[in-house]
């Protein structure tokens, strides 16, 4: 039920970021929430270490590390094709901003120069693990625990680490964290800016 649920919101801020400027016709979110659904969760991958001397943060799959920022196409070439695509045109940028959907997390680009770079890394569900070990399910004080003193939004329910121009960022409901993302500060800057 909680893989159901965080599965439905994902898609739908994801879908409504990337049609926030009307530019998007297509709107596949209940097709897109059945498969998130559908798709077995894949392997946990293994935690990598905590950011040293402002190195990125990173999520490590199949032996790759995916760094928010970076081009995709190198990331296509190691972990392989996505079970989902879905594209829409960028509000915030010249070009397609496109979501790719793997087993247990999923990845937003975002076009700069002609290249598809990777804006924000998502882990939906338990199947996955962020910097520290920290997973889909875990109390607060788990998370801070494996990571360490974060720092936390006004409103107490999101935990957040910067390091190397990647923001990592645990979000809880009820003290239970149900999304983990790694994100590009700046092209975030930038894509809040354009809104």
């Amino acid at each position: 039920m909680l893989r159901r649920i965080i599965a439905v919101l994902i898609v739908l801020i994801v879908a409504v970021w990337l049609s926030a400027c009307g530019g998007g016709d297509a709107h596949p979110t209940a097709e897109l929430v059945a498969e998130a659904e559908a798709t077995p969760a894949v392997e946990a991958s293994e935690a990598t270490p905590a950011a040293e001397a402002n190195r990125p943060y990173a999520f490590r799959h199949a032996g790759f590390e995916l760094v928010a920022g970076t081009a995709m196409s190198e990331a296509l070439e190691r972990i392989g094709e996505p079970t989902k695509l879905f594209e829409a045109p960028s509000c915030a940028f010249e070009g397609v901003d496109r979501i790719y959907y793997y087993p247990s997390f999923l990845i937003t680009t975002y076009p700069e120069g002609g290249v598809d770079k990777i804006l924000a890394i998502t882990l939906i569900d338990d199947g996955a693990r962020a910097e520290g070990g920290a997973e889909i399910g875990m109390t607060a004080a788990e998370v801070e625990a494996r990571c360490g003193e974060g720092e936390w939004n006004e409103y107490g329910n999101q935990l957040s680490y910067d390091s190397g121009g990647v923001r990592l960022a645990f979000l809880f409901e009820d003290g239970i964290l149900v999304d983990a993302t790694y994100s590009c500060i700046e092209a975030m800057r930038i894509a809040g800016a354009a809104r």
